[in-house]
C-alpha cells in the first residue's frame, strides 16, 4: 500500500523453498524499482505522480535500477497503460517480480499484489508466464475488497 510517501508491505506468504527473499511486513519497499510501488504510483493523478517522482532519490541497486525521474515517469506511463508491472533484477540482481493492482470500489489502485522469485527457483521468463494468474488473483482480491469487479474503464485520474 502507498501511505505518507512510502510503499509498505502489508502481508507476505513465504516460499516453500529454502531460498527466501528479504521483505518484511510493515517495512517500506524500494519505491523506484519495486513492481508493487510502480503500480501504486502509476495510478496517482499526473501532477501528484510527477511531484513524487521529482522528490525521490534513485539509488542504483543494480545495473537495471531506474536511474532518474524521467526514466521513472516513462516506466510509470507504461505500467499505467498495460495494467501490470515488473521488477526484473532492478532491486536485487537475482530477484524478479510480477505484480498486478488491487482496486477499490472507486476503481483506483488501493494496493498491489506480486509474485517474486529468485532466478535459481524461477527464471524471469518463467515468472512472466504467471502474469495471467497474478492478474486473475488480483482481480479476485479486488472483488472481495471492493464488492465489484475491476474494469479497464475504471477512472485513472
Amino acid at each position: 500500500v502507498y501511505e505518507e510517501g512510502e510503499v509498505l508491505y502489508i502481508d507476505k506468504v513465504e516460499s516453500r523453498y529454502p531460498v527466501r527473499m528479504y521483505s518484511r511486513i510493515g517495512k517500506p519497499v524500494a519505491i523506484t524499482v519495486a513492481a508493487v510501488a510502480k503500480l501504486l504510483l502509476a495510478d496517482l493523478p499526473e501532477a501528484e505522480r510527477r511531484a513524487v517522482a521529482d522528490r525521490l532519490d534513485y539509488p542504483m541497486y543494480t545495473a537495471r535500477s531506474t536511474p532518474n525521474a524521467p526514466a521513472f515517469l516513462k516506466e510509470l506511463a507504461t505500467v499505467r497503460e498495460q495494467g501490470w508491472a515488473t521488477d526484473l533484477g532492478g532491486h536485487e540482481e537475482s530477484i524478479n517480480c510480477v505484480a498486478a493492482p488491487v482496486r477499490g470500489a472507486d476503481g483506483r489502485v488501493a494496493a498491489a499484489m506480486s509474485v517474486s522469485a529468485p532466478n535459481v527457483v524461477v527464471t524471469a521468463e518463467e515468472l512472466l508466464t504467471l502474469l495471467p494468474l497474478v492478474r486473475r488473483t488480483a482481480d479476485a482480491i479486488s472483488r472481495d475488497f471492493s464488492g465489484r469487479a475491476p474494469t479497464k474503464e475504471d477512472p485513472k485520474e
